[in-house]
């Protein structure tokens, strides 16, 4: 006959997982959900139209002709001082080369250098208006000193033009 020797720590601890009872088992095991139901349709509300009537028409110079955002005055000078650099650097490449066919473009140099001087900052930088009216002809000049520098290619580009440094 075998003896069964029970602990204090035997007697008084909890059942194994496995080995527990089928009432207890039973309080875990959750209800089944119900079915959920589907949503209401949603009814459509119109928008009420406001702040602008119908039959007032808009001016036409108000489509044509939006009101540009201001330009801010250090804005300005930025871009004053960005078109002097590239206008100093664009002369003194046009210096550096010899040649008839640069004579015309020495000359076309000396006409964007009269017209960058024309421009007064002090009083261009006063008001909205003349701030945006001395934008147009900075990013005038910005547009023809870039059509005049031209592009360079290197030979690696001239055989192959997908080489990593030719974009």
């Amino acid at each position: 006959m075998a003896a069964f020797l029970v602990t204090a720590n035997m007697a008084g601890a909890e059942p194994r997982r496995g080995l527990t009872s089928q009432p207890a088992k039973a309080a875990r095991v959750k209800a089944p959900l119900a079915k959920p139901t589907p949503p209401a349709p949603r009814s459509i509300k119109p928008v009420a139209k406001a702040a602008m009537p119908v039959n007032e028409p808009v001016a036409e110079s108000t489509i044509d002709n939006p009101k540009p955002l201001p330009i801010p005055a250090n804005a300005l000078l930025m871009q004053y001082q960005r078109v002097g650099r590239d206008l100093l650097l664009l002369n003194n490449e046009r210096r550096a080369r010899e040649g008839a066919e640069n004579i015309d473009a020495k000359e076309s140099c000396n006409e964007l250098q009269t017209t960058f001087r024309s421009i007064k900052v002090e009083d261009a930088v006063k008001t909205p208006e003349s701030r945006a009216a001395a934008a147009a002809v900075l990013a005038e000049l910005h547009a023809k000193i870039v059509r005049l520098r031209g592009v360079e290619l290197s030979q690696e580009c001239l055989k192959n033009p997908l080489a990593k440094d030719c974009t």
